[in-house]
């Protein structure tokens, strides 16, 4: 009995880990559909408005990084700081949608989806959220910067991604200190007996992903988009996807959490090589 119990919780855990990464390679797909509808007109005033604010270098990227971060370790200090993430989050999601949109229509779009996340807290309300600031977000990110200076930074997430769950522990304490203080940071798959409207917590959840191994795959994904072909931009979600899958085994076989973003990173990276 205890082994088929044992069985029964790794299928779920499985499942759970599928079905999240699905709705990533999801918004990762809409993002290649997304980006080969931007007009060369709107590419090219995306990219005048961006060199006039100065060029972006690898030190602007990094130190944007290190603030970022710190924003993180903060969020394990302080409540408010869910509420300021999801601001945040509005806020990509309101600069993605109003270059395919009307700037009212973006407007209501991110402060509906904001109200309905922090009103009403729950697996899907999260999740929805998530998936809209990842894909809203991604678009106009993946135009500002190239795409040899976003694989630069996957290595190193991917280096710092192994560190902070294996060596200092930190990204696993920061996961589980997001969801108990109502952080939108993780995509969350309820259990088989928790519905999806209920509010997330971690004892209710099977799963979790972070919203950073969805958003900086979907920076890369519209970076190829917008410099390449579309088929080398679904070269580099084959290699995403692949990359997913391998991480769903490692998950299921390993029982505590694992760094997703190097087998993702190099599902991407030997993809785009190989295709350009």
């Amino acid at each position: 009995m205890p082994g088929g119990v044992k069985q029964l919780k790794k299928r779920e855990r499985a499942n759970s880990i599928l079905m999240l990464i699905a709705s990533g390679m999801l918004v990762w797909l809409l993002i290649i559909l997304f980006a080969s509808l931007t007009s060369p007109k709107i590419i090219a005033s995306l990219q005048y408005v961006s060199s006039q604010s100065g060029q972006i270098t690898l030190l602007d990227f990094l130190l944007s990084l290190l603030i970022a971060l710190f924003i993180l370790y903060l969020v394990r200090r302080r409540h408010i700081f869910g509420t300021l993430v999801a601001m945040i989050l509005s806020f990509l999601i309101f600069g993605g949608a109003a270059i395919y949109f009307s700037v009212e229509l973006a407007f209501f779009l991110a402060m509906g989806l904001l109200i309905y996340e922090r009103m009403y807290r729950s697996f899907i309300s999260n999740n929805v959220f998530i998936l809209a600031a990842v894909l809203f977000g991604s678009l106009p990110i993946g135009l500002g910067y190239s795409v040899e200076l976003i694989i630069m930074v996957l290595i190193i997430i991917s280096v710092y991604d192994v560190l902070g769950v294996f060596a200092t522990r930190f990204i696993p304490r920061l996961a589980a200190t997001a969801v108990e203080q109502n952080v939108p940071l993780l995509l969350l798959a309820p259990r088989a007996h928790i519905a999806w409207k209920a509010k997330p917590n971690l004892k209710d959840s099977s799963a979790m992903l972070g919203a950073g191994d969805l958003f900086l795959p979907g920076i890369f994904i519209a970076a190829v988009s917008f410099s390449h072909t579309i088929p080398v931009a679904l070269a580099v979600l084959a290699g995403a996807i692949i990359g997913g899958l391998i991480n769903t085994i490692l998950a299921t076989v390993i029982k505590t959490g694992i760094p997703a973003m190097p087998m993702l990173a190099a599902g991407m990276i030997i993809g785009y090589f190989l295709s350009i």
